[in-house]
């Protein structure tokens, strides 16, 4: 329809073309890599393995595609209890969150709350600065390693060891603001540089250079870069885990 010139890999069996490890991929059609392309087969299955030996996994859990889920389905589940396999992860997985102080009233008003997300740290502070700057004004200090966000909503601190403090009006205002900010965290020092968020900025405000970059003059804080980043949904495990 478009002109595009058509995929031989159509011809060879395969459903779907994209990025040759999806795990939306088709078993069969894993295997039809393996026999195409034996070295990327191979690099990646051996990057599972060792990332299952890492979190204490079995080696089903890459052998038998359970690394494919996010949260296992109904019928996944039921082949790891009749292979009497254990797939909780013996090891922390990704970032940590350790929650402080949920949202509470505070003795200067609104409501505050307070916790460390633990993230590898592996960029310039400046980039957490560029992240946070999506959601309002930003002020920060790379020698000190903190950096002060301003919203219509309430005010965030974030330190450089992990530490955030927010500040808003209302237990929910409160609420959303922390997550955002815990996601701006996680986005700054984890992005991949796979530059969808660029990508899909309507005022090409993004641009990725060693990582997430803004440019404040362009940017109008739509939040198509916050909900389009694959890599905050690392915030719904961290979440999930600290409250059990």
């Amino acid at each position: 329809m478009r002109g595009l010139r058509y995929n031989p890999l159509y011809d060879r069996d395969f459903e779907r073309i994209g990025c040759y490890l999806c795990p939306s991929c088709l078993a069969s059609e894993w295997r039809n890599t393996e026999r195409l392309h034996p070295d990327m087969y191979a690099e990646w299955e051996s990057y599972l393995h060792k990332y299952a030996e890492s979190k204490g996994l079995p080696p089903e859990y890459a052998d038998v595609g359970f690394w494919r889920w996010k949260v296992l389905p109904p019928k996944m589940m039921l082949i790891a209890n009749e292979m009497d396999l254990d797939l909780k992860p013996k090891r922390e997985a990704g970032p940590g969150l350790k929650m402080m102080k949920g949202a509470s009233p505070c003795a200067a008003g609104g409501f505050s709350m307070e916790a460390i997300v633990d993230v590898p740290s592996k960029r310039d502070f400046s980039f957490l600065a560029d992240s946070l700057s999506v959601i309002g004004e930003v002020k920060y200090s790379s020698e000190f390693e903190i950096a002060l966000l301003k919203t219509k909503a309430g005010r965030s601190k974030v330190f450089g060891g992990g530490q955030i403090s927010v500040t808003a009006g209302s237990m929910k205002e409160t609420e959303i603001l922390f997550e955002r900010t815990a996601k701006a965290l996680i986005r700054a020092e984890m992005c991949t540089e796979c530059g969808i968020c660029a990508k899909g900025c309507p005022k090409k405000a993004v641009s990725i250079n060693g990582g997430f970059r803004v440019d404040q003059k362009k940017c109008t804080r739509c939040g198509k870069c916050e909900r389009s980043c694959m890599v905050v949904h690392y915030y719904d495990r961290i979440a999930s885990a600290s409250k059990e």
